[in-house]
């Protein structure tokens, strides 16, 4: 897929976490282009992650794959 798409690793999770998941699926750094953490989300009031995808400027959201395990994180 990193030869035709952009991969882009967005969580709410620590950076160190994904840091260190991110070492385990991409060892040699050949495949995902860069990774978003909890610091790059906007947290609502009663302590939700939302994932704004408007942080990936230049990119037009309708050529966008999302895949998640919570729907809400994507609440914009």
């Amino acid at each position: 897929m990193a030869k035709l798409y952009e991969i882009v690793v967005f969580t709410a999770s620590s950076k160190d976490y994904a840091e260190a998941v991110v070492k385990k699926i991409d060892p040699n750094n050949k495949y995902i282009d860069f990774v978003l953490v909890r610091e790059d989300c906007m947290v609502t009031r009663n302590g939700f992650y939302l994932k704004d995808l408007r942080i990936l400027k230049g990119r037009q959201m309708e050529h966008m794959i999302i895949v998640d395990n919570l729907t809400h994180s994507f609440g914009f």
